[in-house]
């Protein structure tokens, strides 16, 4: 009997030792279920605010998960995107061969890295530097693959404003180069009584020389900055009426009068007052280049509604042969002259309209132009959007 309450207790003694062992491998494993849940946590953190896109592909291609930034990179929401091919943002424009060297690496489960275009679902092009790792399992067969997109649109355009840069620079250098070195020898072999037209003809050309310097420089300087814009509120009327009346000696001496319209009530502007000072001085110097002797130039301000909003708009018009039809749409392009440049003999490298584009559009504003066609001495209107200051 002794022996059997014994055994009993030692049953019982078992029991609770077991017991007490399933609770503690049961907090183990919720501990350990803690960290697991807490690290899918700081993984999905990380992936939700990774700047490049990352997808997972089974071996068939399929899309089974991708991040915010592949959504935001191809304008596809997720559920658009789930179980297609990565090929869904084919543009056909990648060439052939990195394709095929793609499907190759792909095809013997090594890692691929190139660079792709690609196509948004809005129809816009984009390019991406591409990474895809195959994820192998135990017995080394792929299981997954990942896939990483970076985009590297504004790089590929900075390449091909570099190349158009250098290429123009060339270009426009070679003239007044070759005149300084036409003058020069002239001066030397000319005749003597025109040595004054030949210096005068030097200093043109040297000034020439500097615009189109200066000009690229600072296209470059504003494509290339990351330095923030501060914006600040900025009363416009004060600053455009101390320029336009720097500039009145200068309009005097060329025959041109200046007429204002301002909006006395006109609101502050949300900007910055360096830049808008330089936007301005780029159109009045395009108005005073541009307007014949006789005409007039005018400054207006106003509020304006366009986009459902309203903006607090500066515009310089002038008086001159106006602007062809067939030439609006490509006057802010870089390096673009128009018909008026060559018939008023203007020097520069077509750089002043395009540069005060990327000022205002750092500013998150624009720039339009009005130019009734074929209406003699109505001139052109260019009239500089910006944001209201809250």
């Amino acid at each position: 009997m002794q022996d059997e309450r014994k055994t009993k207790q030692q049953l019982i003694a078992e029991l609770n030792q077991l017991r007490s062992n399933v609770r503690r491998q049961a907090e183990q494993m919720e501990q350990r279920a803690a960290e697991l849940e807490s690290e899918r946590q700081r993984t999905q953190a990380i992936l939700d605010s990774a700047g490049e896109g990352i997808l997972l592909l089974n071996t068939e291609q399929e899309i089974q998960y991708l991040n915010p930034a592949v959504e935001r990179l191809t304008g596809h929401t997720a559920v658009e995107m789930l179980g297609h091919e990565l090929r869904i943002w084919i543009s056909g424009l990648t060439p052939h061969s990195v394709m095929s060297d793609l499907d190759d690496h792909i095809r013997r489960g090594e890692v691929w890295q190139g660079e792709v275009i690609n196509r948004r679902k809005d129809g816009s092009l984009y390019d991406v530097a591409l990474t895809i790792n195959p994820l192998k399992d135990s017995e080394g067969r792929v299981a997954a693959y990942v896939a990483i997109q970076h985009d590297i649109t504004h790089l590929k355009e900075l390449d091909r404003l570099k190349d158009q840069f250098v290429t123009r620079i060339g270009h426009e250098l070679r003239t007044p180069v070759a005149n300084v070195k036409l003058y020069l020898g002239l001066l030397e072999r000319g005749k003597p009584e025109k040595r004054e037209q030949y210096l005068q003809t030097l200093r043109n050309e040297t000034e020439r020389l500097q615009k189109l310097v200066n000009g690229f420089l600072e296209i470059s300087e504003w494509d290339t900055s990351t330095e923030p814009v501060h914006l600040m509120a900025v009363s416009l009327n004060p600053l455009l009426a101390d320029l336009w009346a720097d500039r009145a000696a200068l309009a005097a001496e060329r025959g041109l009068s200046l007429d204002t319209n301002i909006d006395l009530a006109l609101p502050p502007a949300l900007a910055n007052q360096a830049m808008v000072f330089h936007i301005a001085s780029n159109l009045i110097a395009n108005a005073l280049d541009y307007t014949p002797r006789g005409g007039r130039l005018t400054l207006s301000t106003a509020v304006r509604s366009k986009q459902d909003r309203n903006w607090v708009t500066f515009c310089v018009q002038d008086s001159g042969p106006g602007i062809a039809p067939d030439e609006v749409p490509r006057l802010f392009e870089r390096f673009y002259r128009g018909k008026a440049a060559d018939s008023f003999a203007i020097p520069g490298a077509g750089l002043g309209l395009a540069i005060s584009k990327v000022i205002v559009g750092k500013l998150g504003g624009f720039i339009t132009v009005e130019s009734p066609p074929a209406i003699e001495g109505e001139g052109a209107a260019f009239i500089v959007w910006l944001k209201m200051a809250p």
